[in-house]
């Protein structure tokens, strides 16, 4: 993969509602944004970095200056074979773990576009895409998958952030995804992320129906691999 540009924006962003910490109370975000164009495509990737090195030693500052300085003229000059060598090339650069996880999400991004697995083919076929992902992630020594909730309709499984996604996958056709891959040989964890529990059955029911289903899908995808153990003798 060969980089073309690295463009560095900043987003200021009024909050709808205060967000307080011990740290404080948040009325405005700062958010840092790294746009890489690359292949003819562009990926993205956000800092999670507060305003203030509060939280942790980075801030939105530091961050955007060692990535203008150190980190994003590093990987602009490297040739990438995929974004599992970006901890390998950032490395010269000690900690920054933040500014440096914006770069490589940007990185991942390019590479699940470049996968060409649109949301349209997994809800036409989510074991066929899976499938598929799974093809292209062999070259890896290990996969984490990064559930993140908000690919749901919110209608079929009212646990997102976003209230008004509707256009997302069905819960179903989710979990067929989730079991393929959950199943292959290099799979090593999995992410859940947006999840909201006050958005669902006030009972906790729809939390529920979603973890048994997450359960379900790791003794399912547990079974498949203790057969294939089985079947290679």
């Amino acid at each position: 993969m060969q980089i073309d540009a690295i463009v560095m924006r900043e987003l200021n962003l009024p909050l709808v509602r205060p967000f307080q910490t011990s740290f404080g109370v948040t009325k405005d975000r700062r958010v840092v944004l790294a746009e890489i164009h690359a292949e003819g495509l562009v990926g993205w990737g956000e800092c999670t970095a507060g305003e203030h090195p509060h939280f942790s030693e980075e801030s939105v500052d530091s961050c955007w200056n060692v990535i203008v300085d150190e980190l994003g003229p590093t990987l602009a000059a490297a040739e990438l074979e995929n974004g599992g060598e970006c901890p390998r090339i950032l490395s010269l650069v000690r900690g920054n773990r933040m500014a440096k996880a914006t770069l490589e999400n940007a990185i991942w991004d390019l590479e699940a576009q470049m996968a060409e697995i649109p949301l349209g083919e997994v809800a036409a076929d989510p074991l066929a895409a899976a499938h598929k992902a799974a093809a292209w992630a062999r070259k890896f020594e290990r996969v984490l998958i990064h559930l993140d909730v908000d690919v749901l309709d919110y209608l079929a499984m009212p646990l997102a952030e976003n209230t008004r996604r509707n256009i997302g996958l069905k819960f179903d056709q989710l979990m067929i995804s989730v079991t393929t891959l959950l199943g292959m040989p290099n799979f090593s964890a999995l992410t859940v992320c947006e999840v909201n529990p006050d958005h669902g059955e006030a009972d906790g029911a729809t939390l529920v129906r979603f973890a048994d289903a997450l359960a379900e899908s790791f003794a399912a995808a547990r079974r498949v691999k203790l057969a294939s153990r089985i079947a290679e003798g």
